[in-house]
């Protein structure tokens, strides 16, 4: 596999499989849930080599983000994500970041309309100054308010000091 799309399929939504609180029951760490796998199988044991992975519209609440982040921080094949149209929020936003430090193979990343504030802007343009991979990161219509959009600037300053090709939306 090296393309999957499984766009709009709700797969952060129905069968009460996840809550959207912070007391979310066992199901959400369940080896049958959907993201479960998922993350599973972009994990570093799995034969699978998907390049590409687009999860757009699909219900993502920042617990499922938590948990797809986990598998990023030691993937080396996908290349291209699609998150875009889920509610990831900040502190998606953060376990995100956190997966890209160390991520090298991620060239670019869609966050469009995704909840995404101050904090997690200011979270993700440090990760811009460091990750030397990503050419592309989506930010559209996300309410990351004036501090974020200064962190974007002064990661985007430092970005062109070192020579680094980027597109930043």
């Amino acid at each position: 596999i090296t393309y999957l799309d499984l766009s709009r399929n709700q797969l952060g939504a129905g069968a009460g499989a996840w809550c959207r609180d912070q007391e979310c029951p066992a199901t959400l760490h369940s080896d049958s849930s959907a993201t479960a796998k998922l993350a599973k199988m972009l994990g570093t044991s799995s034969p699978a080599m998907i390049n590409t992975l687009n999860l757009s519209y699909n219900s993502l609440s920042s617990r499922h983000f938590q948990l797809m982040a986990s598998s990023l921080k030691h993937n080396k094949t996908l290349q291209h994500l699609d998150l875009s149209w889920n509610t990831c929020g900040d502190d998606g936003a953060m376990a995100l970041a956190d997966a890209l430090r160390p991520n090298k193979s991620l060239l670019s990343l869609d966050l469009t309309r995704t909840a995404i504030g101050e904090r997690g802007a200011m979270v993700i343009a440090d990760v811009l100054k460091e990750n030397q991979g990503l050419e592309i990161v989506k930010l559209n219509e996300n309410p990351i308010g004036e501090r974020g959009g200064r962190a974007i600037l002064r990661a985007l300053r430092k970005i062109l000091q070192y020579g680094w090709t980027r597109e930043i939306t």
